[in-house]
C-alpha cells in the first residue's frame, strides 16, 4: 500500500460550487484550513482518537486541486497514527499489567515452582500471540475504511458541483 492517496477525477459542473462543498464537508469533521486558493483548498485533520470517529479523519494533511475538467484529491494517512499506534500498544499493554499485578498477588500464596502457574503462562501468551495478529490486521482495516472514504469524498466534490450548477 501506498503512503499517499493520490487520485484524480473528472469534474462535472462549477468548480467554486465544488470547492465550497468540500471546504464545508471538512470543516464540519474539524479539519482546520491551511489555504484557500482560486484552484486549491489545503486542510489538515484532526485526527482519529476512535474507530468509531468518520473514516475520512484518517486523512492527515488532505489537498485538492481543481484544473480544469478535473479535480485531483491527495492526502497522506497522517491522521489514523495516533489510532493505529494505541491499538498496537494499548491492549497488550494493559494485559501486561494486569498479570502482572495478579502474578504479584499470587506470588505471595502459591510457589513458582507449583504447576497452577502453567494455566496463567498459558492465558497470557495466549492473548499475546492473539494481539501480534489483531495489533497488525486492524490498522488496515483503518487505512481501508479511509480510504473508501476519500473514495466518496472525491466523488461528492465532483458530481455535487454538477448537479448544484445545473440549477437555476
Amino acid at each position: 500500500m501506498s503512503d499517499e492517496f493520490n487520485e484524480k477525477q473528472r469534474l462535472e459542473g462549477d468548480q467554486e460550487k465544488s470547492m465550497d462543498i468540500a471546504m464545508s464537508k471538512l470543516t464540519g469533521l474539524g479539519f482546520q484550513l491551511k489555504k484557500r486558493g482560486d484552484s486549491t483548498l489545503k486542510m489538515e485533520s484532526p485526527g482519529m482518537r476512535s474507530s468509531k470517529q468518520p473514516p475520512l479523519m484518517g486523512a492527515g494533511l488532505v489537498s485538492i486541486s481543481w484544473s480544469g475538467e478535473r479535480v485531483t484529491l491527495r492526502c497522506d494517512y497522517a491522521g489514523l497514527n495516533w489510532l493505529t499506534s494505541f491499538v498496537r500498544l494499548f491492549p497488550p499493554a494493559l494485559v501486561t499489567g494486569i498479570f502482572g499485578i495478579q502474578g504479584m498477588v499470587l506470588m505471595t500464596k502459591i510457589p513458582l515452582s507449583d504447576a497452577k502457574w502453567i494455566p496463567f503462562g498459558v492465558m497470557y501468551l495466549g492473548f499475546m500471540v492473539l494481539w501480534s495478529f489483531l495489533g497488525r490486521f486492524m490498522p488496515r482495516v483503518f487505512r481501508l475504511r479511509t480510504e473508501k472514504a476519500l473514495h466518496e469524498f472525491l466523488n461528492t466534490i465532483s458530481v455535487c458541483g454538477k448537479e448544484q450548477g445545473t440549477r437555476g
